[in-house]
């Protein structure tokens, strides 16, 4: 398959699940969002994290927010990232959910500051439009996490609702980074 026609199927792929996913009924996601929240913070990989990297979700994404008050309790540093040109994104630390400002593309980021470098145990919840039981994930088409994720060394954790995940997607090698566990509201599954 040429890589025209993977860009041409990725995009494809990603109107269809935005679609599905602003016509969700908005109290059947949030008790989805509820368990996939109770999953990853049971899971061992929250526990042993010393640094939490998340995301701040949009209206039609998985709201994980509830992972930076539970990282907060349980002592954890919690760092989102901003959005930088030519796909560069870049982690900071935030101790109160006050410190994430309108950014790049309407989604809420931290202004500059400490900036996350490396830790023991640090584990980043990664979005996605798509995902496989495989680690293969279909992002928003900016590159931003297959990028960071391939300098990453600590867990990777995706989140998807299950209607979301098929057995395969349309992959550029090069590009594409795998993940190393996926979350839906029915569970968890370690990767290789």
């Amino acid at each position: 398959m040429s890589t025209e026609q993977i860009r041409n199927d990725k995009k494809e792929i990603r109107k269809i699940n935005k679609q599905k996913r602003a016509e969700m009924d908005k109290g059947i996601k949030s008790e989805r969002d509820g368990k996939i929240c109770d999953y990853i913070i049971n899971s061992m990989s929250f526990k042993y994290a010393d640094v939490l990297l998340m995301f701040c979700p949009t209206d039609e994404e998985i709201d994980i927010m509830p992972l930076f008050d539970a990282a907060k309790r349980n002592g954890k540093r919690v760092a989102f990232p901003k959005c930088f040109g030519k796909g560069i994104m870049k982690f900071y630390y935030v101790d109160d959910r006050t410190m994430l400002k309108e950014g790049k593309y309407g989604i809420k980021a931290p202004d500059e500051g400490e900036e996350f470098d490396t830790s023991v145990h640090p584990l980043c919840i990664v979005p996605c439009l798509a995902a496989t039981k495989k680690g293969t994930r279909l992002g928003y088409g900016g590159g931003f996490y297959d990028r960071f994720l391939h300098k990453f060394e600590g867990i990777s954790m995706c989140v998807q609702y299950d209607e979301f995940v098929t057995d395969d997607l349309p992959q550029e090698k090069r590009y594409d980074k795998k993940f190393d566990v996926l979350v839906t509201e029915s569970g968890v599954c370690v990767i290789g």
